[in-house]
């Protein structure tokens, strides 16, 4: 999605926990699109964090859309994990 966006000329910021991770993903839409693909350590559970992240991003380039994906893995077997884990 970020190489994509880059290409049509949008100024995109990734987020994400780890910032050896968001470099890694930052390199292949970078060189695709000489564009300038921002990182930004953030976790998204923290939801202070998340308004920060918006707000610098929105003061400094802008903000027209806001693409999330998030998610949690657990590792075990459904019956040790219970319903609710799967429905949270």
């Amino acid at each position: 999605m970020a190489r994509q966006l880059a290409e049509r000329g949008c100024i995109v910021t990734i987020a994400a926990r780890a910032a050896d991770e968001l470099e890694r993903a930052a390199v292949q839409p970078r060189e695709a699109t000489a564009s300038s693909v921002r990182t930004v350590v953030c976790d998204v559970r923290d939801r202070a964090a998340v308004g920060a992240l918006v707000r610098e991003v929105h003061e400094r380039d802008g903000l027209d859309l806001v693409i999330a994906s998030a998610g949690v893995i657990q590792v075990a077997p459904v019956e040790d994990v219970g319903a609710s884990a799967l429905t949270a």
